[in-house]
């Protein structure tokens, strides 16, 4: 990746959850409620397309993964970091979605691409949403979250671009809009960050 965030901000410190001195979470390094409602909230999604074969896109040490498979799922998870990679609880392999995956075409029905694409600089959004695209079989899916308001502690998420930019570069890269998740996981009783835009697209 370029710009934005180099390969060194992945380090051990970003992995455990402490960029910020005044965050006390340690949230990416142990195995706590927030992956497992990220599991059920991907499980739903995944079931309304008919999937079975899921892959974790920025997976960090692969919580989510592991949670997925004890749902039933055949699932898989890619990361960037090297420090999470190196404590991956799930056998996640090296994945940048700005360069050329290392996956076959149609590979997954479903992507669960949480926290990731706000780390693209703008001019490789096209061509990360692309890849992505590639990877999932006609009729699939990607669920994406986006952090569009600034919070102190994560600020390293914080898209540039509103919701709608959004959507139109997803429907370029031939994903078509599905619904937002906010109404969907309120209906169902699970949670989401007010601050987080959060999206399911279908692929075309």
């Amino acid at each position: 990746m370029t710009d934005k965030n180099p390969s060194s901000f992945y380090n051990e410190k970003y992995a455990k959850g402490r960029m910020e001195e005044t965050d006390p979470s340690s949230t990416r390094w142990e195995d706590n409620g927030i992956f497992y409602d990220t599991a059920v909230t991907a499980s739903y999604v995944a079931k309304s397309c008919d999937a079975h074969r899921i892959a974790d896109i920025g997976c960090g040490r692969g919580f989510v993964v592991n949670h997925l498979r004890s749902l039933g799922f055949e699932a898989d998870g890619y990361e960037y970091g090297e420090a999470a990679l190196k404590h991956s609880v799930c056998g996640a392999k090296f994945c940048d979605i700005t360069g050329k995956l290392d996956v076959p075409d149609g590979r997954y029905d479903f992507l669960c691409c949480t926290g990731v694409l706000s780390h693209v600089p703008i001019p490789l959004v096209s061509n990360a949403l692309s890849e992505l695209r590639r990877i999932v079989r006609k009729g699939g899916a990607i669920f994406s979250n986006i952090l569009v308001l600034w919070t102190p502690t994560q600020v390293h998420h914080k898209t540039f671009q509103p919701a709608p930019w959004w959507v139109t570069e997803f429907q370029r890269a031939g994903w078509a809009k599905r619904f937002e998740l906010d109404p969907y996981l309120h209906s169902r009783g699970l949670n989401i960050k007010p601050e987080e835009w959060a999206c399911v697209h279908e692929a075309v």
